[in-house]
């Protein structure tokens, strides 16, 4: 069995629905809803000095879906609330200047998506809106031109998902369609070698 640690605290509150990224040998955590108004202050690990520091940029973000790395800045996602009707954010983190700033939101409300980074693309898989509704859309981020747009939906409409890229794989594991006595068990694996997400997809149920 490997061995595991405890690192201190990260707030001297407790925070839910947050996202963390590597950046620059550091472990960063954006949202979460430890705050009784807005979100919570960006803060920092870093795991030579065992230290937790806050930084001065604060994003809007209070429930984090998501966070990926491009070019050394974390792109961020989620919303200020867990209400359906909130507008869906989407900010930058810059960490060598301490810095966050606003992009172009997700073109369509959700919750409970999963994000992915192919290539210097950033993928938003499926998701819900109203009331636990399941989505299979999929959009794509592109942050050299701050533009979105839109891949083939998923092979099966799902929330709360997770995913991962491996080469030329995009795995989709788990998720719920609804009724959350019953989520999911199988992973799809999408193939990417011919578009963001081709329509040729392969299931794997898990043993």
């Amino acid at each position: 069995m490997e061995r595991v640690s405890r690192r201190g605290f990260i707030t001297s509150a407790g925070v839910g629905v947050v996202g963390a990224a590597a950046l620059g040998g550091k472990v960063y955590v954006f949202g979460g809803e430890g705050e009784p108004q807005g979100a919570m202050p960006i803060v920092a690990y870093d795991p030579r000095e065992d230290r937790w520091t806050q930084k001065k940029g604060k994003t809007r973000v209070r429930h984090c879906w998501g966070v990926q790395v491009v070019g050394g800045r974390a792109y961020i996602f989620g919303t200020a609330s867990r209400d359906e009707a909130e507008e869906p954010l989407l900010e930058v983190y810059d960490p060598a200047s301490d810095t966050i700033s606003g992009r172009a939101p997700l073109p369509r409300p959700r919750l409970a998506y999963a994000t992915a980074l192919v290539g210097d693309k950033i993928l938003v898989l499926g998701g819900s809106h109203g009331e636990n509704v399941p989505l299979g859309e999929v959009d794509v981020y592109d942050p050299a031109t701050d533009a979105w747009s839109v891949a083939p939906d998923l092979p099966r409409p799902k929330c709360w998902l997770g995913a991962a890229v491996i080469e030329d794989g995009l795995y989709l594991l788990g998720g719920v369609a609804g009724d959350f006595a019953n989520p999911h068990k199988d992973m799809y694996v999408l193939d990417l070698k011919d578009s963001p997400l081709s329509a040729r997809a392969e299931s794997r149920a898990t043993k």
